[in-house]
């Protein structure tokens, strides 16, 4: 006959094994999934290699969203035609929500444009795109899609 001991000690060490299972597995590393599949990687990748091209153009939608204190979000939607030719000419065209707005850099200066509101500002930015874009940021422009030709951010692909 069974001890009552031997039952308890036994009915303990079957309850122990269903616990010890379930941490057990929770103590091993779950399976490696890479952060993005590979093709995604590629297609990063390629886009990567096509910005940092010697000649490159594209076009562009995007949708910026500004916080108004007074209410909902503000979504300003724009269409851009962008054409560059590494190091020193780029020219774009955008459109949007806000007015039709032009930055043209020839290697020498850079001229940025907003027919809307009949203003134009010319200033000199002997160089590259990236030292002519910085030259643009202090003007405080709306350019979508600026990160795409400043040298810190394309050399991350």
């Amino acid at each position: 006959m069974i001890s009552r001991y031997a039952l308890q000690a036994a009915a303990f060490g079957v309850f122990a094994g269903f616990v010890a299972s379930p941490t057990a597995r929770a103590m091993e590393p779950p399976p490696a999934n890479p952060a993005i599949s590979e093709e995604a990687a590629a297609a990063v990748s390629h886009m990567g290699k096509t910005l940092l091209s010697k000649e490159l153009s594209f076009t562009a939608k995007t949708v910026r969203e500004y916080q108004d204190a007074a209410g909902p979000p503000l979504h300003i939607f724009h269409a851009m035609n962008v054409v560059v030719r590494r190091p020193d000419r780029l020219a774009a065209h955008i459109t949007g929500d806000d007015g039709s707005h032009d930055l043209i850099y020839d290697g020498k200066s850079v001229a940025v444009s907003s027919s809307n509101y009949k203003e134009y500002v010319v200033v000199p930015a002997a160089g590259d795109i990236p030292s002519a874009l910085e030259r643009v940021e202090q003007l405080n422009p709306d350019f979508p899609l600026v990160d795409f030709f400043t040298e810190a951010r394309t050399n991350r692909f």
